[in-house]
């Protein structure tokens, strides 16, 4: 798309300087001259009727037309000429999309309203049907089978609008059996194979989606392809299906937040498909790049086991403060208590937002006794928001916890009296929300109030 961009904009140039040195005169004579060489005056003799023939004539009379008026004018002229050309032109393309863009959408909604009933009721059984049944429930003929990217669409639209409601109890052996019966991988395949770089690239993630098993054959020649989104989604879906080793092919590119959005969601159905994932730890080891090594530590918090966890903790003193934040999530999610120690003692090099990532880290880990730990940080930090931290965790840390934050706050001044005060409302409104949308939390104490707040906000 972006070459037939370059091609039509040279084009317009081209057009537009020849237009010029048309109307520009030297020595009395255009320098392109309409009436020179092979050029007959009309009705004078026979005529050619060939394409240059029919330019010449118009080029005749345009000079005809114009030639009283100044180079200025006619330039001007042949300017504004061209602009509402190319005007209707983007007014006719816009008007043909959006014709095309309503058919797809009224074909799209008769399809999804004709099976929509057959297929939620496909997904939301325990029974797991033949593909004589499935063809027979859906109202399939025998011959049926995709021949076209609408209908990949479609059956595609048709799992996505169910998806936010059934993937957690799908049943994804009647899906996949449907996906046989209507020839949806085949026709992938043959996308792949054969199809624009476009269709390529859509096909390959609803295969992530739909965890289709195609060949990686279809998909390897494409992992080094030069479109680089078409690459990416080549690499993500190899990485997701190869056996072997193909970290190291994967992390030559720096990944998008919709690269990092699109992995998370693609492991989080891995899961739900009972499929092994890839050793996300392979990928923190092999990788150079400070993001895509942040984003492979996170997704070893979400997935990987408690033992994988624990070998992160040396990232915790990592200089690169995205690495560092990772490992220090990664930590609170599984709650390691390993690295309760070793965050202690990098505290005082981080920055502020990593110190307060620690502060809330160790509350939820809630290993040992950190309350002079928290008194600490409060009376050396120069932080306003850090010192609010600490004096938050250390309140809803334990009861001594809260002895040593009325002990802090009657030895404090007026000015630091309103960051307790806002500790405190900042409990209070959390835990009357918290009641107002569950009224089982009416009887919750203040340590699983203020817990619920800190893994909010970490």
């Amino acid at each position: 798309m972006k070459n037939k961009h370059r091609y039509l904009i040279l084009l317009e140039i081209a057009i537009l300087i020849f237009i010029v040195l048309r109307l520009i005169n030297i020595g009395g004579e255009p320098v392109f001259s309409s009436n020179s060489g092979s050029y007959v005056v009309p009705g004078t003799m026979t005529r050619e009727f060939s394409f240059f023939d029919y330019i010449s004539f118009l080029e005749f009379r345009a000079d005809e037309y114009f030639d009283d008026y100044a180079l200025v004018v006619r330039i001007s002229f042949m300017i504004v000429l061209l602009s509402t050309i190319v005007l209707l032109g983007i007014v006719g393309r816009i008007s043909y999309e959006g014709y095309v863009y309503r058919q797809q959408a009224r074909r799209l909604n008769h399809f999804v309203k004709k099976y929509h009933n057959n297929f939620v009721s496909l997904l939301d059984t325990c029974d797991n049907y033949s593909k004589a049944q499935i063809r027979e429930k859906m109202e399939l003929k025998d011959d049926y089978s995709i021949h076209n990217m609408f209908q990949v669409n479609a059956w595609y639209e048709l799992y996505t609008n169910e998806y936010c409601k059934l993937d957690k109890y799908s049943n994804r052996v009647n899906l996949h059996n449907l996906l046989d019966i209507t020839g949806f991988k085949e026709y992938c395949e043959l996308v792949l194979i054969s199809g624009s770089l476009k269709d390529k690239i859509k096909v390959l993630q609803i295969s992530q989606m739909l965890m289709l098993p195609i060949s990686i054959s279809y998909v390897s020649r494409l992992i080094n392809h030069k479109d680089s989104v078409l690459r990416k989604e080549a690499r993500i879906f190899y990485m997701l299906n190869c056996k072997e080793d193909p970290y190291a092919m994967n992390l030559t590119d720096e990944m998008t937040h919709w690269d990092k959005m699109q992995m998370h969601m693609l492991s989080r159905i891995c899961v739900l498909e009972k499929k092994q994932l890839p050793s996300f730890l392979s990928f923190v080891e092999r990788s150079d790049n400070p993001v895509n090594k942040a984003f492979f530590v996170e997704e070893v918090g979400f997935w990987s086991s408690k033992d994988d966890v624990k070998l992160l903790i040396p990232l915790v003193k990592s200089s690169n403060e995205k690495i560092a934040r990772a490992a220090i999530k990664s930590m609170a999610r599984n709650q390691v208590a390993e690295s309760v120690e070793t965050m202690q003692k990098v505290y005082i090099s981080k920055s502020d937002h990593e110190r307060r990532l620690i502060l809330r880290t160790l509350f939820l880990i809630h290993s040992g006794h950190l309350e002079s730990f928290y008194k600490n940080v409060y009376e050396c930090s120069a932080s306003f928001k850090t010192r609010r931290v600490a004096l938050l965790c250390l309140f809803g840390y334990s009861t001594e916890g809260q002895n040593l934050f009325h002990a802090l706050l009657q030895q404090a001044s007026p000015e630091e009296k309103v960051l307790f005060e806002q500790v405190m409302n900042t409990i209070y409104l959390d835990r009357i929300y918290r009641e107002n949308m569950d009224m089982s939390l009416h009887h919750a104490n203040e340590f699983e109030n203020i817990t619920n707040y800190v893994s909010n906000t970490l």
